[in-house]
């Protein structure tokens, strides 16, 4: 069992040294840490666990900096860590150090924001003192060559550095992006165009992303990044609606891929995006039946739970919403911390209108409320989906005021809500908004309403949610014209009618009356929420009433309406007045099924000829029964 040296680079890591130091401090022998201009307190955090602290003069070069770093260890092995990763607690990497290898491929768990991770190799652990150096401004990486014994050590190391919260606070995508084009213009290699194209990506520059991928595939042919490196460039072409492109390339990749389970779950997606979601389901199953990736860059879930959740999703597209909460319930059981499964399982719980205990019952199945973590997973979801339920699980001693809030208001204590909120004034946030303003629609306080346009950032529209909220629309009947509002309050004004709609009936047609016919987007957002909760009688009312100018997507929804009311010769009337116009899988499938169940041969030829025009041939090889889709 050999020393290791752990080597850092660090800059105002403040936010996580301490925790990668306490994590690292009893599975090394030496801590080296390299500062390159901290203004924080970074430097005083490192000095608690070793005196071995250097500077160096930061030049947009990572790879310099790390040789400067290695050159400091006098271990016979080495450990490069991040400030924003940590050792992985169930593994011991003494464990893995032996006299045969020379280089260790190190498994990393990169977590992202909303529950994504992913993971790839890199080499970090590594003999000293045989020569080996850093290369590459980003991205860097050791001169690996094949006299090299190489190990792997399997999910050693834990990432937190990909959260949105991290990458905007610490100005990552500008300085990536800086130095990777200063790297490209000194080598265009199929390597480090790959990391360009990423780059890329996560600004939405899709176009240059798209271009530098070709050229990065022309020169990375036999290289290991090789599936990723398709994966991206198919999802870009996803990204900017090039369907057609991306499912081409995505049968192409899979061709030289054919157990890379990604892929599968990307043409899933490419699938979904269709609209053509019995395949898209095909496809999830089939990276069920591959499982996960084991080795090089994967998404963490593709084989498991996030396949289980896309199949739900898929399933709550063709308003299969039993068989949606059935595959909510498998992903969940995979992975009971993937918070969209859990939100997804609690607002369909909602819609379909189950008993409490039902709920409650799966959630003590799965989490331990005397462990902190479970206990606050549950909460998270509750508050997150607006489900009443959270009233019950409140722990005032520990839960924020805001939360505590919420949860009162969803269980009909108005007013208790309502003095908690103004008590905590300067604790309820902007994500509190709509919770404010439905209090004071139904208390009819002005000072909530101040205080819902003040943490919404809608003063603009401050005189029309006055006359919406305590005027019961006055201003606007009396003027009989439409207003112009915001994303930001339409959106506002649908999470309030979503909150009534679960906890308060008595409320709702007082509220619709208030803000039908406000705007055009309103009305057809208010139609797609009464449909979410099968109010589809009320749904087509609204878009009956409404003197829309968007003819297509009103004559759609009303008969999407009919169709999922099992109203077959409606939902043909008024979906058959598209057929030569729209470009939508889903309603021409459905036009499709409808035609062959009236035995009109003639109009199913014609929209399945109109399909071939606008489709790939896979996905009409199969189409299913009528009663099995949508």
């Amino acid at each position: 069992m050999g020393t290791i040296s752990l080597c850092m680079i660090v800059k105002d890591e403040e936010q996580f040294l301490e925790t990668c130091l306490e994590n690292a401090k009893n599975q090394v022998d030496e801590i080296i840490i390299v500062d390159t201009g901290s203004s924080d307190s970074t430097i005083q955090i490192a000095s608690r666990y070793t005196d071995n602290i250097y500077t160096f003069t930061w030049n947009n070069d990572f790879a310099e900096a790390r040789n400067f770093s290695i050159r400091k260890a006098t271990s016979e092995h080495i450990l490069i860590l991040d400030a924003d990763e940590y050792i992985n607690d169930e593994i011991t990497i003494k464990d893995y150090v032996d006299d045969v290898n020379d280089v260790y491929s190190v498994g990393i768990v990169n977590f992202g924001s909303n529950g994504a991770t992913f993971s790839h190799e890199a080499h970090r652990l590594f003999r000293n003192n045989i020569g080996l150096t850093y290369y590459g401004k980003l991205h860097e990486d050791i001169m690996v060559s094949e006299n090299h014994r190489l190990g792997f050590l399997p999910s050693a190391i834990y990432h937190v550095g990909y959260r949105d919260d991290v990458i905007t606070k610490k100005d990552k995508r500008n300085r990536n992006s800086t130095i990777l084009q200063e790297e490209v213009k000194e080598n265009r290699s199929g390597f480090n165009l790959y990391n360009l194209g990423k780059e890329y990506r996560l600004t939405g520059e899709y176009e240059k992303a798209i271009e530098v991928y070709k050229e990065a595939y022309s020169k990375s042919k036999e290289k290991v990044f090789l599936n990723d490196l398709l994966f991206n460039l198919i999802d870009v072409l996803r990204l900017q609606n090039r369907l057609k492109d991306a499912l081409q390339l995505c049968n192409d990749a899979i061709e030289l891929f054919p157990n890379y389970t990604d892929l599968f779950f990307l043409r899933g997606f490419i699938y979904f995006d269709y609209g053509c979601y019995p395949k898209a389901i095909e496809a999830y199953r089939h990276c069920l039946n591959l499982g996960e990736v084991e080795r090089g860059v994967t998404r963490t879930g593709v084989g498991s739970f996030l396949a289980h959740y896309q199949i739900a999703n898929s399933y709550y597209e063709m308003n299969e919403k039993g068989k949606a909460l059935e595959s909510l319930c498998d992903s969940i059981n995979n992975n009971k911390y993937y918070m969209p499964a859990l939100l997804k399982y609690s607002q369909l719980h909602l819609q379909l209108k189950l008993p409490n205990s039902t709920l409650i019952s799966f959630f003590k199945q799965l989490f331990n409320f005397n462990e902190r973590k479970d206990y606050e997973t549950v909460v998270s979801s509750l508050y997150n989906s607006r489900h009443p339920l959270l009233y019950h699980f409140l722990n005032l001693n520990i839960l924020p005021s805001n939360l505590i809030a919420v949860g009162r208001m969803l269980h009909g204590e108005y007013n208790s809500a309502r003095e908690l909120i103004l008590l905590s004034s300067n604790k309820i946030f902007s994500e509190n908004s709509a919770e404010c303003l439905l209090l004071s629609f139904v208390l009819q306080d002005k000072d909530l309403l101040n205080k819902a346009i003040e943490i919404s950032e809608v003063n603009e529209e401050k005189s029309l949610l006055y006359d919406l909220i305590l005027n019961n629309n006055e201003l606007m009947h009396s003027s009989c014209k439409k207003w112009s509002l915001s994303e930001e309050t339409i959106d506002l004004l649908i999470s309030v009618l979503k909150m009534l709609l679960i906890i308060d009936n008595k409320h709702v047609n007082v509220y619709l009356q208030s803000i039908l016919n406000v705007n055009d987007m309103l009305n057809l957002k208010i139609s797609d929420l009464l449909r979410e909760f099968s109010l589809y009688n009320e749904s087509t009312y609204i878009l009956s009433s409404s003197d829309s100018t968007n003819y297509e997507i009103t004559l759609k929804h009303i008969g999407l309406n009919y169709f999922h009311e099992h109203s077959y010769e409606e939902a043909l009337n008024y979906l058959s007045c598209l057929e030569h116009t729209t470009s939508s899988f889903v309603v021409l499938h459905i036009l499709y099924e409808l035609y062959l169940n009236n035995q009109d041969e003639e109009g199913a030829f014609r929209i399945i000829t109109r399909m071939r025009t606008l489709f790939p041939e896979e996905l009409l090889s199969d189409l299913s029964p009528l009663n099995n889709v949508y």
